[in-house]
């Protein structure tokens, strides 16, 4: 039977525990002080305003940790901007970029 860990509250499902939750207690997000009514609401703040983005193919992470294995998985060391922090995959467009972005 599940239970609320906020009030003690028993249930007779999760979906139960769920609306009570959404209901009754404020959800917290976990890495700021906001609140939020529903988890789902939480759940989209928490990708949009705390994620960790992969600068070279844009995919979002919740920590610093998860980008940093993802980088040196997908990405290994290749081609750094000497202008800014961007890396790319070859020579090339690393040129191109350089020449798009920071050319007078």
């Amino acid at each position: 039977m599940p239970v609320c860990n906020l009030c003690d509250r028993y249930f007779v499902d999760k979906n139960a525990l769920r609306m009570h939750t959404e209901s009754k207690h404020e959800i917290e997000c976990n890495y700021c002080d906001r609140t939020f009514r529903t988890s789902d609401g939480r759940d989209q703040h928490e990708r949009t305003k705390h994620s960790f983005d992969c600068n070279i193919c844009n995919r979002q992470f919740s920590s610093r940790e998860a980008l940093d294995q993802h980088e040196e998985a997908k990405h290994p060391p290749g081609y750094e901007c000497r202008y800014c922090d961007k890396e790319f995959a070859s020579d090339g467009a690393r040129i191109q970029h350089q020449n798009a972005k920071h050319a007078p």
